[in-house]
């Protein structure tokens, strides 16, 4: 009588604790805490192995918690998106997939994804070209020695993109052209003033001879052609004064 006093207490203690373990897992999955939910299942689940209402409950946990999961995935990949981060939409996409997410749960973001990804490569196209066009123009300019023209074209490249190669390319080729043209400015100065001092002992061919080395490097250069235009004056009328006597 003893031994089946305390079975029918132990019974009656499972079920109390059966009973409120079931409420407590059914809060905790009501709640949200699918892991509370599925402790107080698995508990539920020793005490009674073989009750459907137990394994129903174990179920409804799981699908609620996958559920949860790829919902806050997806909303991870959204809010990527919505920054235009499109890295972090990659790897939230595939953290989805890893929690069980299907290709039906993650469709809508991937179209986004893909829509957002081929708006960039249609940008980076435009912005190319605009680039290519800007370095094209910069480099006539710097063909003609017009360094503002070249200098107007490589600012507008770089606000279109700043490390743009071709633009870093055409920055050095104007700071390059830039000494040239300080070199052969200087050369042209050294021409002229032997241009001068030749003129001055008479010796009109030197001083042409001079000048045109100045013309050579800077083409139009008006001194020069000036110096050019006195020593053959100079040359005519010395001749024509020889001729005389």
């Amino acid at each position: 009588i003893l031994e089946a006093s305390r079975s029918r207490q132990i019974e009656t203690a499972n079920e109390s604790r059966v009973e409120q373990l079931l409420i407590e897992a059914r809060q905790c999955r009501a709640e949200g805490d699918y892991a509370c939910a599925r402790i107080k299942a698995q508990e539920l689940q020793q005490l009674k192995p073989d009750d459907p209402t137990v394994s129903e409950l174990i179920a409804s946990v799981d699908r609620l918690s996958r559920a949860a999961k790829v919902s806050g995935s997806v909303a991870e990949v959204e809010a990527c998106l919505a920054s235009g981060d499109l890295d972090c939409a990659e790897r939230a996409l595939a953290t989805a997939r890893n929690d069980g997410a299907t290709s039906a749960d993650l469709y809508d973001v991937e179209q986004q994804l893909r829509a957002q990804q081929t708006e960039l490569v249609r940008l980076a196209e435009a912005r190319a070209t605009r680039v290519a066009a800007e370095i094209s123009a910069g480099e006539e300019c710097l063909a003609r020695s017009d360094f503002s023209c070249a200098e107007a074209r490589l600012d507008a490249a770089f606000a279109e993109q700043a490390n743009a190669p071709e633009a870093i390319a055409l920055e050095q080729s104007i700071a390059a052209a830039k000494r040239q043209l300080a070199a052969d400015q200087e050369r042209v100065r050294l021409f002229l003033a032997q241009a001068t001092e030749c003129f001055e002992r008479r010796d009109y061919s030197c001083s042409v001879a001079r000048a045109e080395s100045a013309l050579s490097l800077l083409p139009g250069e008006p001194n020069a052609k000036a110096m050019i235009k006195r020593a053959e004056d100079a040359q005519r009328k010395l001749k024509m004064n020889i001729q005389i006597e």
